[in-house]
C-alpha cells in the first residue's frame, strides 16, 4: 500500500529579483538562462552582514532588505534568486483568514505590497538518510558555501507538522547566496492551496 503524504513541500516561482545584490547586466538572449541559471555578478548591497573570509550571509533572514523591489510582480508566493520567500497582500490575507500557523511577514520597506516571508518553527532535516552533499566549509563564519540534495525531502523522526501549520528545515540548501530552507507545509493547508488559485505553486509530498 502506497504510503500517504504527512507534508508538502512548497515551491514558489523565481520573481527575477535579487535581495542583497544588484541585477546583472543580462542581455536579451541570456533571459531564459537567467531563470535557470542566474548570474551572481551584480554588485552586493552593501548592507548586508557578511563573513569577512568566503562573503557568506551571516543573519540573512533579519535583514531588512531596503532595496527590494519586485520585477515580476504577478505572483502570490515567489522566491528572489538569492532564496528569500515574498508573499503577496493577497497571500497574506489568504493565510490570516485561514486559521494557518508558523508564518511571519515582514513589509519589503521598498515595495509595501509585498512582504518577505519566513517561518518561527525549525524541523531538522535528514541529511544523512537523503545523501545531502556539504562542501566548501569556512572556518570564519562556521558555514558549508554548497549545500546540494534537497528533494525528495526527509525529515528526522520525531517531528510532526498540524495539518494547518507552515515550517521551515534547519538545512538551506544552495550555492552562497542562494542560500535557503525548505518552506513545508501540512496535508491541510496544502489542501487550501491547491485550491486557492494561486499562480505557479508547486507542492511536492514528503512521504511518512
Amino acid at each position: 500500500m502506497k504510503p500517504e503524504p504527512f507534508a508538502y513541500v512548497i515551491d514558489g516561482h523565481d520573481n527575477d529579483s535579487y535581495a542583497f545584490r544588484a541585477y546583472p547586466s543580462v542581455a536579451r538572449s541570456q533571459r531564459l538562462t537567467q531563470q535557470i541559471l542566474p548570474d551572481f555578478g551584480g554588485v552586493p548591497s552593501e548592507t548586508p552582514k557578511r563573513c569577512e573570509k568566503c562573503g557568506m550571509l551571516l543573519d540573512k533572514w533579519h535583514e531588512l532588505l531596503p532595496g527590494l523591489r519586485l520585477r515580476k510582480r504577478d505572483l502570490d508566493l515567489s522566491s528572489t534568486y538569492d532564496g528569500v520567500m515574498v508573499a503577496s497582500a493577497r497571500f497574506r490575507d489568504f493565510y490570516l483568514a485561514g486559521g494557518f500557523s508558523g508564518l511571519e511577514f515582514t513589509v519589503l520597506p521598498s515595495d509595501p505590497t509585498f512582504f518577505s516571508m519566513n517561518s518561527s518553527r525549525i524541523v531538522e532535516f535528514d541529511a544523512i538518510v537523503r545523501g545531502t552533499q556539504f562542501a566548501e566549509w569556512c572556518e570564519t563564519c562556521r558555514k558549508w558555501k554548497s549545500v546540494a540534495g534537497a528533494t525528495p525531502a526527509f525529515l528526522k523522526t520525531g517531528f510532526s507538522i498540524s495539518g494547518l501549520e507552515f515550517v521551515r528545515t534547519d538545512v538551506e540548501f544552495g550555492y552562497a547566496d542562494e542560500q535557503h530552507p525548505l518552506l513545508i507545509c501540512g496535508v491541510q493547508a496544502a489542501q487550501s492551496l491547491k485550491k486557492s488559485g494561486f499562480r505557479r505553486l508547486e507542492l511536492q509530498p514528503i512521504l511518512a
